[in-house]
């Protein structure tokens, strides 16, 4: 077998991305499938990861004709440890060494983390500012926290959205902390290491209306998954940060959102407690026995597996019909009356008397084209004439 040791972490890091894509693909743990599922795993890979094979042959054999089936998922396993247990470990280490500090501001150095692109930084006199949004990849903001690092020093400059690897947290004998890594620089085509010294840090945390921000999702239940998740991820960090209403929304936002996202919601999912059991319930309210079946048809399925999720998209496909808007009609009012009390993000950045003009500037527009209803929502009825009304 081929020593891991002997691969750069970023090859490390692609050969455990590949290892978790055959586990979802497959719905099992490749090393534990049969000898023919193995064979049908492993050329699954090679077709998938051509061009990794090609960076592979540099590094190792392991993707040879002589490497058994076995070996080589034994291989790629290894790679996935590796990289989880890295992780752990500078989890664990931002634990040890911010002990001092409270949960929000480890919550958001772990995030931080897990960044691909050096972020935008704001300087602040000697402090600079990184934000950490809940999940701006998916243009959720539930909320928003703002890391403030006091008396910074070697802070890297015009590299925003760059990427950087290899990143990490310590503290150093001369009292001070410190946040490492490489910058890929695109121009001069080389890696760049980065050694961002500071003080202290604090984080500020703003939360914002879960539901707002969601004008893009393109079918009603994806706008019901993304507010939920929202909201489960508000809950986990404080409950102190939802109120009352979140918190008795809390089992069906959990499940919703677990549907769509259950890589955030792994383990529960795995826990032999948890169920589809408020969906169900509502399913039963409407009549809704097919959407009863497929959520019975989850809960009997590992979440991990493709089969978990080819079952979740069927049964989404089905609830986002018109025939079945009475259920998720409810659920988003139940989601938007429990927001009410937040601002959007929008509402908070924005100065009020300019959003205000704006926004009255285009409600009047609209109503000129002939549309009805307020902003941000207006209907027009009529003939189409290609994709445009008439």
């Amino acid at each position: 077998m081929k020593d891991i040791s002997t691969l750069s972490k970023e090859l490390i890091s692609k050969l455990a991305v590949v290892y978790s894509h055959a586990v979802y693909n497959f719905g099992i743990d490749p090393v534990k499938a049969s000898e023919k599922k193995q064979r049908k795993i492993r050329k699954w890979i090679s077709r998938q990861y051509r061009e990794l094979e090609q960076e592979l042959f540099k590094n190792a054999d392991i993707f040879l004709n002589k490497k058994s089936d076995t070996e080589f998922l034994l291989f790629l396993k290894e790679c996935l440890n590796f990289e989880e247990q890295l992780a752990k470990k500078k989890e664990e280490k931002i634990e040890t060494d911010f002990a001092a500090f409270d949960a929000i501001t480890k919550y958001a150095l772990k995030k931080l983390l897990t960044q691909e692109f050096w972020p935008y930084i704001k300087f602040v006199g000697n402090d600079i500012q990184i934000v950490v949004d809940s999940i701006s990849a998916l243009n959720i903001s539930a909320f928003e926290i703002t890391l403030t690092f006091k008396n910074a020093e070697n802070v890297p400059k015009g590299k925003e959205y760059f990427y950087c690897k290899n990143t990490y947290f310590e503290l150093r004998k001369d009292g001070k902390f410190y946040f490492c890594g490489e910058i890929e620089d695109p121009e001069e085509e080389k890696d760049i290491n980065f050694s961002l010294a500071f003080e202290s840090v604090k984080a500020e945390i703003k939360i914002y209306n879960s539901c707002s921000n969601l004008l893009f999702w393109g079918n009603p239940w994806e706008i019901l998954q993304a507010a939920s998740l929202g909201i489960k991820m508000k809950f986990d960090l404080s409950a102190n940060y939802c109120n009352e209403k979140e918190k008795e929304l809390l089992p069906l936002v959990e499940e919703i959102a677990a549907l769509e996202y259950r890589e955030y919601f792994t383990e529960t999912l795995k826990q032999k407690s948890f169920s589809f059991n408020t969906l169900k319930g509502l399913a039963v309210k409407y009549n809704y026995k097919k959407v009863k079946v497929l959520l019975e048809r989850l809960e009997k399925n590992n979440p991990d597996s493709y089969k978990f999720y080819e079952i979740g998209r069927k049964l989404i496909s089905i609830l986002c019909l018109r025939q079945y808007e009475p259920l998720w009609r409810e659920i988003y009012n139940k989601i938007t009356e429990s927001q009410k009390e937040y601002p959007s993000k929008t509402e908070y950045l924005c100065n009020k008397q300019l959003l205000a003009d704006v926004r009255k500037n285009i409600q009047k527009y609209m109503e000129l084209k002939g549309y009805k209803g307020t902003y941000p929502d207006f209907v027009k009825y009529g003939k189409l004439k290609g994709l445009h009304l008439e």
